[in-house]
């Protein structure tokens, strides 16, 4: 008896992932649906403004991250910042 095959094929999800940062501490967010261009920042966010927004972001720890990055603690490069 033949087991049957899984053929199900997964959308490849293309995607990069960078947090910029200012001096201010703020974070430059924008949009899934992001056009490639001459202008691509839509937003500096505070800790702060993310936390009041409501805004659902990735990670989702966002504004303690940016407030531990303000304090000069970087993460390593391989640690999981969670989703």
């Amino acid at each position: 008896m033949k087991v049957p095959v899984d053929v199900t094929v997964h959308p490849v999800r293309e995607a990069v992932r960078c947090l910029l940062v200012d001096q201010a501490g703020r974070a430059l967010l924008a949009r899934d649906d992001l056009q490639v261009g001459p202008w691509i920042g839509r937003r500096w966010w505070s800790s702060e403004q993310l936390r009041v927004s409501g805004a659902v972001v990735i990670p989702r720890a966002l504004p303690g991250l940016l407030e531990r990055i303000a304090r000069g603690d970087l993460p390593d490069p391989d640690e999981d910042l969670g989703v």
